[in-house]
């Protein structure tokens, strides 16, 4: 075999194998990649105060979400539900959920959680701060989100999905 032949073969090997690796990265993720259920616990300071949360987001793949939390603050522990909820996933599988919940009738607050998915779209990593659109007081925490259920949802993208 030739050097020219060994080059050339190389090179186009080397583009396939960045391509894939790129398309691969870049591909594959959408808002239905969120479809269904998912159980999280998050800890941080939350409006200035240490906290800890355990809770539900639940996402109909369209971009919509509703999400209800245990928190627990300086050792008060009281449920809160979302009043509004939407998100967006990138093509790389990170995203932003944008959350607002009552505050005993008169108030409200709001959050910015900016996430990754990962483990095969069974779990996400995610950090929750103040939304910069309505600033708080100091909010910074993590955490874990784990899909309910043993399988993704019918419609999720690794099968054959006729909203395509």
């Amino acid at each position: 075999m030739s050097v020219r032949r060994v080059v050339v073969a190389s090179m186009v090997l080397a583009m396939i194998l960045t391509t894939m690796g790129t398309g691969w990265a870049n591909s594959g993720f959408d808002k239905r990649s969120l479809r269904g259920t998912w159980g999280f616990s998050a800890s941080g300071r939350v409006l200035g105060q240490q906290a800890t949360a355990v809770g539900l987001i639940t996402a109909d793949g369209k971009g919509v979400c509703t999400t209800s939390i245990r928190f627990n603050i300086t050792g008060i522990v009281f449920p809160l539900a979302s009043s509004e909820c939407t998100y967006d996933v990138n093509a790389d599988g990170t995203g932003q959920i944008h959350s607002t919940f009552p505050i005993v009738d008169i108030t409200s607050v709001s959050f910015l959680t900016d996430f990754v998915i990962i483990e095969a779209r069974k779990e996400f990593h995610f950090i929750l701060s103040d939304d910069p659109n309505v600033p708080e007081e100091g909010t910074v925490a993590n955490g874990v989100a784990k899909r309910q259920g043993s399988r993704p949802p019918a419609s999720h993208p690794d099968k054959e999905d006729s909203e395509r």
